[in-house]
């Protein structure tokens, strides 16, 4: 271009992409921010700066009207540390609450009855012992009593097989009666119960069990007038009655139903009873209700005085991530406590024993968990939730009863008083010592409204022994059944996720159920060989016909392309399996010609929670009580932990005071252990100490934790669940990090 010539410009409007004014950037060599790198800036660095100041507040009202220097923060001397803590236990049948300072804490019903309007649905009774199709709880099955006398006498009937010991003659059924699956896996408890009774050299009693039945069908009861019972009841008058009533008075109600009041209980083991309910904001209703009322009618706490209180919540060591959502929601926004600090049942029950590790049992109503605890800490691999608890051995109990003649004829279990009343017979007559198998006369009353109380008397043999025993054979209990109608009303899709597993598969359910998981797929190279040789085999004769796969032949697993075995097949009487026959009797079995021919026939195997071709958590919870704590144990880690951990097994909850538990226990440990790991110390079942009845034990050690200056740290404020919700709980606890 000539010089001179000025460049040609391009037309352009000059105009800003905005009006706003765009600040340069910065320079980053003068910029600084301490933000964030003191403990002093976090939010809980400045909750405890407000806690500080509430206290040095309380000091200055409660004091002789002087502030207390800037680090001296103590409460004054008449009011004792821990007295603004509340501490909740919640359960499946009783509710304990109660101040830190408290000895024990109150024990309550946890149910609730309310005023409904007609129709009343009566509440569904879901049996948890295996019955037959025409069974009941009365029912009187003569033949049931020949074969149990069968298990006591020398001279067996024909169809019982006898075989001769030094001590006693055994007689085991040859063939149970095939209509009442009961009578067949009642056989194969007493079976253990014989057993286990030969090695102590105990002898049985002959015609013992045919001795009760006889003296029961004969028994005839007593009429007490109400003047001359002390322990009568005063049932309510539902005329004049609340519309809302909780805890002991529910059973005061003389028929529920008939007077228009709902029953419910809200808790079920260790999740809401979705049971019961159809909708969640009734069940947290409920729940609300009767922890309300209980501080009200017990511990004389308003519901404006919560705000200036604490609040220890207990959960239990397998949960849903849901429980302790909606429980902390509850606590703090709903009834407006102060603060709330959440704690595992394992680790209470270890720190109110005096523990810093063991594998702790805890038997409730309707569950039983086994976890261990080292160094204060809750080991989440090692828990496992069993489902079975105290109220499976009541109802085997009201079976067995039924099965010699139980006197009260009219015995149901959906009533309260009756139930209320089986569990007395429980806490009296169970027990897991083999020599106390003899025959005893028992007494017991039903107190039923509108009629005098009425004195039965009742003979039993082994029956209180065999109850118990269900813990450790759990076959007679109909897991499936314990299921139905629990539905989830909470959508675990739209839960805030923060890496909080709910129900997660632990190490000891996976080690406790390796034997159920189908084998491993074989190789695509040696899959299409084993194919076209059991084809082969299977098609081919010595004539050249063709012979198809019979109904008792096994037939070649095969799997699709993605390695994932198909379901197992349904085993049978005779230990073979099930196998479809072929539709055409003379057809050929056809010879795959490549994998990917049997992934048009093949059915995709169902998956469950963890990636799992069975269901490892439901699986899990069918094990015994001794095969759990041993799986629990193995999941601990290396051997020197195992072995220590067999040295302090700890076990608490109601079903814990049932006499020769604990021996029964150490005694099925020890032989499991030894065939574990040869060369194993003695296994010790640690007891509740003396002082303290098991069933509060844990209670009483977060009750020592609410008193120490280290649960400070663990305190979650309104404000703290209002900002971060779950995550303010998972900062703020060790267990939930897993």
């Amino acid at each position: 271009m000539p010089k001179g010539v000025p460049n040609k410009r391009p037309e352009e409007t000059p105009m800003k992409f905005t009006s706003f004014h765009i600040p340069p950037s910065i320079n980053t060599k003068n910029a600084s921010s301490s933000y964030l790198k003191s403990e002093s800036q976090t939010i809980w660095a400045r909750n405890a700066a407000g806690i500080v100041s509430v206290k040095r507040k309380l000091y200055e009202n409660d004091g002789d009207g002087t502030v207390p220097p800037a680090g001296e923060t103590a409460l004054p001397a008449d009011r004792k540390r821990g007295s603004d803590i509340i501490i909740i236990h919640p359960g499946s049948r009783y509710l304990r609450i109660g101040r830190a300072t408290d000895a024990y804490p109150v024990t309550v019903a946890h149910v609730i009855a309310r005023k409904s309007k007609p129709p009343i649905v009566p509440p569904a009774f879901f049996p948890r012992i295996v019955r037959g199709a025409a069974s009941t709880d009365g029912a009187q099955q003569k033949n049931v009593d020949a074969q149990a006398d069968a298990m006591d006498t020398d001279d067996a009937p024909p169809n019982v097989v006898v075989t001769n010991d030094e001590d006693e003659k055994d007689a085991v059924p040859d063939n149970a009666n095939t209509n009442d699956p009961t009578n067949s896996k009642i056989a194969a408890i007493r079976g253990v119960l014989r057993s286990r009774m030969r090695s102590s050299k105990l002898r049985a009693v002959p015609n013992a069990t045919q001795v009760a039945a006889s003296y029961n069908e004969q028994a005839k009861h007593e009429t007490i007038r109400d003047h001359n019972d002390p322990y009568r009841v005063d049932w309510l008058n539902t005329q004049t009655g609340d519309d809302i009533i909780v805890g002991e008075n529910v059973f005061r109600i003389p028929d529920p139903v008939a007077n228009g009041y709902t029953v419910r209980w809200p808790i079920y083991g260790s999740r809401f009873n979705t049971r019961d309910y159809t909708s969640s904001r009734a069940l947290l209703g409920d729940i609300e209700t009767i922890w309300s009322k209980v501080l009200l009618d017990e511990l004389h706490i308003s519901a404006r005085a919560c705000q200036e209180l604490s609040a220890i919540l207990v959960v239990p060591d397998y949960f849903e991530k849901h429980y302790i959502q909606e429980l902390v929601h509850l606590l703090l926004v709903q009834m407006r406590f102060k603060r709330v600090c959440i704690q595992q049942e394992a680790i209470c029950a270890a720190f109110g024993a005096g523990l810093s590790t063991a594998c702790v049992i805890d038997i409730g109503a309707v569950k039983t968990s086994v976890s261990c605890v080292e160094e204060g800490l809750v080991l989440p691999e090692t828990r496992i939730a069993l489902n079975y608890g105290g109220d499976d051995i009541t109802e085997f109990l009201a079976v067995l009863l039924g099965k010699i003649h139980f006197p009260y004829r009219t015995m149901d279990l959906t009533r309260m008083y009756d139930w209320n009343m089986m569990v007395d017979l429980k806490e009296r007559m169970c027990t897991l010592a083999e020599v106390d198998v003899a025959l005893n006369v028992t007494d017991f009353f039903v107190r039923a409204p509108g009629r005098d109380t009425e004195k039965y008397t009742v003979k039993t043999y082994d029956e209180p022994t065999v109850a118990p025993m269900c813990i450790f054979e759990p076959s007679i209990i109909d897991f499936d059944a314990k299921r139905e109608g629990l539905v989830p009303l909470w959508n675990t899709d739209s839960v805030e996720d923060i890496d909080i597993m709910s129900d997660p598969v632990t190490n000891a359910m996976v080690i406790s159920t390796a034997h159920l998981a189908p084998a491993p797929a074989p190789h695509p190279q040696q899959q299409g060989e084993l194919l076209t040789t059991a084809a082969g085999a299977a098609g081919s004769s010595a004539d050249g016909s063709v012979t198809p796969l019979g109904v008792g032949e096994e037939t070649p697993a095969v799997s699709d392309t993605s390695g994932t075995p198909k379901r197992a097949a349904t085993p049978t009487k005779g230990g073979g399996e099930l196998t479809k026959p072929s539709t055409r009797a003379n057809s050929p079995v056809p010879t795959p010609t490549a994998p990917a021919a049997s992934t048009s026939t093949a059915t995709a195997p169902t998956v469950y929670p963890g990636g799992f071709t069975i269901d490892v958590r439901a699986e899990a919870s069918k094990l015994g009580l001794d095969a759990a704590v041993i799986h629990s144990i193995r999941a601990a880690g290396a051997a020197d932990k195992v072995k220590k951990l067999l040295q302090v097994v700890l076990i608490v909850g109601g079903s814990a005071l049932v006499p020769g538990l604990i021996n029964a226990l150490e005694a099925r440990l020890q032989a499991m252990a030894m065939a574990l790991m040869p060369g194993t110390e003695r296994v010790q079942v640690i007891p509740a100490p003396k002082e303290i009845d098991p069933r509060v034990l844990a209670w009483k050690g977060v009750s020592v934790l609410g008193k120490l200056d280290a649960l400070g740290d663990l305190w979650v404020q309104e404000a703290d669940w209002e900002m971060l919700g779950i995550r303010a709980v998972k900062e703020r606890s060790f267990f939930l990090t897993h």
